[in-house]
């Protein structure tokens, strides 16, 4: 997760973004942006225009944020 964080400039909500939908910063950034920041709407906005990839990734953000 450490790893997404940095490539995402230090957005968790990049971070999430790219590691569901395995997509580049700036594309998370861009899917961000148009759901007004939210991460929930930019997971289904990315679905319903198909670029979703078949990834999986385990974000263990609690455990970064020492819980």
């Amino acid at each position: 997760a450490d790893g997404l964080v940095r490539d995402a400039g230090g957005s968790v909500k990049a971070a999430v973004v790219m590691g569901k939908m395995g997509v580049p910063s700036d594309e998370a950034f861009r899917l961000l942006e148009t759901a007004g920041g939210s991460v929930r709407r930019a997971l289904g906005a990315s679905e319903a225009a198909g670029t979703t990839r078949e990834t999986r990734v385990n974000l263990e953000i609690e455990a970064d944020n020492g819980r």
